[in-house]
């Protein structure tokens, strides 16, 4: 089962779903996956801080190292960095769902929100 937090604005039809774990289109691109993901801000923010640890006068080897964390470290923070994002953007946060997939996880999220409304408009 994975995990996965629910996030719904009033402009969107469908809620966003952000899987909790390691991202690994971050872990290989970088802020370039941040990006990809949808967190623009957050994505361009961490090319600014690659683009300067590019220009410090380092060791290959430290640089390498350097480069290697940080997209550790970003792969790691991927959901909390996409949900800052999301609530910046005015988003709401709703339940964390488990599920198998993400379409099961879709699925649960719609039930529960349906279930409120009914509830709310009784």
């Amino acid at each position: 089962m994975k995990l996965y937090s629910a996030h719904s604005a009033a402009h969107r039809r469908l809620p966003v779903l952000v899987h909790h774990g390691l991202s690994l289109r971050v872990l290989v691109l970088g802020w370039a996956g941040l990006v990809l993901h949808g967190a623009w801000v957050p994505g361009l923010m961490a090319g600014a801080a690659t683009i300067a640890l590019h220009l410090l006068p380092l060791a290959p080897g430290l640089m390498l190292a350097l480069a290697c964390s940080l997209h550790l470290g970003l792969s790691v923070f991927t959901p909390d960095i996409r949900r800052w994002d999301l609530r910046l953007r005015g988003f709401r946060d709703h339940d964390i769902v488990a599920a198998p997939d993400h379409d099961g996880a879709l699925l649960r999220v719609m039930d529960r929100l349906s279930a409120a409304n009914l509830q709310g408009a009784a």
